[in-house]
Formats: structure tokens, C-alpha cells, sequence
């Protein structure tokens, strides 16, 4: 079997060998620096794409919280408003008029609330629902449900609660019944509803009325999170290509920068292969990838206890690693001519060696076929190995040249004797 014509010359040449191993021992040596480098560069890469995923992450989970924050300290502020006519301590005497104007004053001056409502416990008000049967603010029994809410045109108009004790349909009176058996802030599902003005993405949120451990009632508004999408929307990560999302606890888009269609969808529709790492990432508060995506997901607080929601960041992998491809591409184009550079000397002396053995091989061949040239001997220019085996065997061949010139004067004096 004829092997390669590589291995030919490694076994036929002192230069070939020299030249092989070197070479080889050279490629390898900036094979691994090269993977290194590459894989230290990567690394860096999605490090750095991990703090600025968080940190975009954390900052949109504070605002989002900041905002409910406000919206949980408004409606708590009106809560204990409404709830002194109740609280022996301070005795504050207000008609149902007089809370309804509190109410519009509050859906004035707060331009993300759609609407602003109160919905007391039966004859809780003021023991006088007998008296208020059918009225504006007021259901047919006379329970005390008044409704502040904005029209398209910005006027505020008054009506009443429903859905409170929904038998049928108990989910959408969820709001209450929730608020009054855990008499703590209530965050509802989010509704995408229609209006003149176009779609809004509303939540409702509650407060309990209570004083000295007594339920009276609640008070609530229905938030426009269109604010949120304007958040996100201000996010610029990897030149737009990322993507920053803020999901509910029940898997809702809340907010999607580029992609408004998606709102009010589950994550799951919307993302599929994200949405089953979602609990994982938010537990951990880390960034992995998934697919063509790094995905990094952080809960925050919207101040309804175990209502956490998550803000998303989602970033195509190439995008983070591109700069480590590049910077790869560039070690190896800078290798090749390192290495290329680096074969001249290992060339010249590979020669250097090999041409003082391969003369001494050439005067030894010519030595052993009987028609020599005495007089030729190996150059010796340096003080190396190669220089030492050269002066050697210029004394040998001297050494040789003294013994073969004595036997030839000899021959020629029997020659000259015997005639």
C-alpha cells in the first residue's frame, strides 16, 4: 500500500521530518490558543448579554411595580377616605353624593384610570339602601355601587358596579369575593377592550374597605396599561433586535415591544418554546438559551400577594455571538499568516541541517562506487551539532586522502622498481 506522499517525505528527510513535527506541533499549539480565545470571547459575550438582559429586565420589572405601587396607594388613600364614615374614632358624617364626588375627583386626576368605583356590603354604606332603590350609583336593592367612568369624549359619567355577586358567572365577580376573603389588593386578569379611541388593555384593581377588622367594602379602578407598551417600547437592545416583554402571572402579554397585536395573548400562542422555561428563569432570576433565543425572565411585585408578573427579554443568540465570530475569523486569518511567516526560518534551518548531511551522504556514495573526488570537502560555518559532524568528517576524508595518496606513492615505487 503507497502511503501519502507526506509521510514519504517524513521518512525520506531529515528537512521533511524537521519541517512536519515543527509545523505540526505549531498547528496545534494555535489551534488550541485560537479555540480558547474564541471560546473565552463567546463567553464574555453572552456574560455581557446576561447583565444587559437583567439589567433591562430589572428596570422594566421597577417601573411596571412603580406604577402599581401608585395605583395601590391611590385607591388605599380613598379606601380610608371612605372607609372613616365607618371608623367610630373620627366620626366623619359624608352622603352618598359626597363619596361619589370623591370618587369622580380621584378618575380626574388620574389619567391612566378608566374608571373609579366603590362597591359596599349591603346597608353598609350608611343603613339607608331602602331609600336609594334603582338609583343612579345604586343597584335595585339600594346596595351602595358607585361607578365613576371616562367617555370618549373625557366627560365622567356616574353608574353602578355589576358583576359583584355573580352566581352564574362567579368568575367575573371574582374582583369582590376575592378582595373580601382576602382583604388585601386584588389584581385582575387583563381585558382588551374596544373603544372609540381604539383598544386598551385594562386591568382591574382593588382595595378592601376595612376598619377594626370589619369588611365593608372595596374600592377599585380599572387601569389602562397602555403605559406599559410605551416602556418597552423605549428599550433599544441590540439595535432593536431584542425584544422586551412584561407577562402576567396567568401567562398574559402585558406589553411586546414591536408587536402590539400580541397583547392581551397568552405567552404561550405567542412564544410557545420560551413559555415552558418561564418558571424556571423567573425562579432563578438567569438568562439561558433557548432555540435561537437567550431568553432572561425576573418576577416583580404588582403588590397582590402571589401575583407575581415577569419582565422578558429575548435576544437571537447570533446576535450575541457575533462578535466572537468575528474576532474568531480574525485569529484564524491572523494564524494562518503567523504560521505561514513562521515556516521560512523553521525551512532555512531545516536546511541549514539537512544540506551538510546530504553533502557528507553525496561524498560518502561517491567514496564507496570507487570514483571519488578527494579534494571535495563540507563547508563548517557555524558551532553547532551539524558544524561539529562536518569537521569530523573533513578529518576523516583528510585522514582517508593522506592513507589512499601513501598507498598510491607506494604503488608507483613496487610499479617503478620492477621494471
Amino acid at each position: 500500500m503507497k502511503m501519502p506522499r507526506v509521510f514519504d517525505l517524513v521518512r525520506g528527510s531529515i528537512r521533511g521530518k524537521i519541517i512536519v513535527m515543527i509545523g505540526l506541533s505549531m498547528l496545534t499549539t494555535v489551534g488550541f490558543i485560537v479555540a480558547v480565545a474564541v471560546s473565552s470571547a463567546r463567553d464574555t459575550a453572552v456574560n455581557l448579554a446576561t447583565d444587559q438582559a437583567m439589567s433591562v429586565v430589572r428596570e422594566q420589572g421597577a417601573r411596571v411595580e412603580g406604577q402599581f405601587a401608585a395605583v395601590l396607594e391611590s385607591l388605599d388613600s380613598l379606601a380610608s377616605t371612605l372607609g372613616a364614615v365607618k371608623d367610630s374614632s373620627i366620626g366623619l358624617d359624608l352622603s352618598r353624593d359626597s363619596a361619589t364626588g370623591v370618587l369622580r375627583m380621584a378618575l380626574a386626576g388620574n389619567e391612566d384610570f378608566l374608571s373609579v368605583f366603590s362597591a359596599w356590603e349591603p346597608d353598609a354604606f350608611d343603613d339607608m339602601d331602602m331609600g336609594y332603590q334603582g338609583t343612579a350609583g345604586s343597584d335595585a336593592s339600594g346596595r351602595f355601587l358607585p361607578m365613576i367612568t371616562r367617555d370618549a369624549s373625557g366627560d365622567l359619567k356616574l353608574g353602578s358596579v355589576t358583576d359583584y355577586a355573580n352566581d352564574k358567572t362567579p368568575a367575573k365577580s371574582h374582583f369582590y369575593l376575592a378582595t373580601k376573603e382576602t382583604r388585601a389588593p386584588y389584581i385582575g386578569e387583563l381585558k382588551l377592550v374596544e373603544s372609540k379611541s381604539g383598544q386598551h388593555l385594562v386591568c382591574r384593581v382593588t382595595v378592601p374597605i376595612v376598619v377594626a377588622e370589619t369588611f365593608y367594602g372595596i374600592v377599585g379602578a380599572d387601569l389602562d396599561l397602555s403605559s406599559l407598551q410605551g416602556f418597552v417600547d423605549e428599550v433599544d437592545i441590540y439595535g432593536g433586535e431584542g425584544h422586551v416583554s412584561i407577562v402576567t402571572d396567568t401567562g398574559t402579554v402585558a406589553a411586546r415591544d414591536g408587536h402590539e397585536g400580541q397583547l392581551g395573548h397568552q405567552i404561550t400562542e405567542v412564544e410557545p418554546d420560551q413559555a415552558k422555561h418561564l418558571i424556571d428563569l423567573s425562579a432563578k432570576g438567569t438568562a439561558v438559551r433557548v432555540g435561537d433565543e437567550f431568553v432572561c425572565a425576573v418576577p416583580f411585585s404588582t403588590g397582590s400577594a402571589g401575583h407575581d408578573w415577569l419582565a422578558m427579554v429575548e435576544i437571537p443568540f447570533d446576535l450575541i455571538t457575533a462578535e466572537g465570530t468575528s474576532l474568531a475569523w480574525k485569529l484564524v486569518l491572523i494564524s494562518v499568516v503567523l504560521a505561514t511567516l513562521a515556516m521560512i526560518p523553521i525551512y532555512l534551518v531545516a536546511r541549514s541541517i539537512a544540506t551538510p548531511v546530504k553533502h557528507a551522504a553525496a561524498i560518502l556514495q561517491d567514496l564507496a562506487s570507487g570514483d571519488a573526488d578527494m579534494a571535495r570537502r563540507l563547508e563548517v560555518n557555524s558551532r553547532d551539532e551539524v558544524a561539529e559532524l562536518a569537521h569530523w568528517f573533513n578529518r576523516f576524508a583528510d585522514k582517508l586522502q593522506t592513507i589512499i595518496a601513501a598507498q598510491e606513492a607506494q604503488a608507483e615505487e613496487i610499479g617503478c622498481s620492477s621494471r
